[in-house]
C-alpha cells in the first residue's frame, strides 16, 4: 500500500478542502486508517512518527512481517507494528 493511497485516501477524508487548506489536511489524517488486507491478523495501516516531528504524524505506517517457511508454508514468526 504505497504513499500514494494514503494521500488519495486523506484527501477522500478531508473533501475539496484537502487540496487548498493545510490544516483540513491534518486533521483528516488522523481519520485515514484501514486494516492491512496481506498480513495475517490485518494490522492497521496509518498515519504514524509523531515522536521524530514533534508530535506531528508524517510517516506512514506500514506494518512488516517477519516469516519463514515450515514443512513447505509459510509461517508469521513476528509482525512489527510501527507507531
Amino acid at each position: 500500500m504505497p504513499a500514494a493511497w494514503m494521500i488519495g485516501a486523506t484527501i477522500q477524508a478531508a473533501g475539496e478542502a484537502a487540496l487548498t487548506d493545510n490544516d483540513a489536511w491534518v486533521q483528516a489524517k488522523s481519520k485515514v486508517a484501514w486494516p492491512h488486507l496481506y498480513i495475517e491478523g490485518n494490522p492497521i495501516v496509518k498515519y504514524t512518527g509523531e515522536q521524530y516531528f514533534d508530535g506531528w504524524a508524517g510517516m506512514v505506517g506500514i506494518p512488516i512481517c517477519i516469516t519463514e517457511v515450515q514443512n513447505g508454508e509459510d509461517a508469521t514468526v513476528t509482525c512489527f507494528t510501527p507507531g
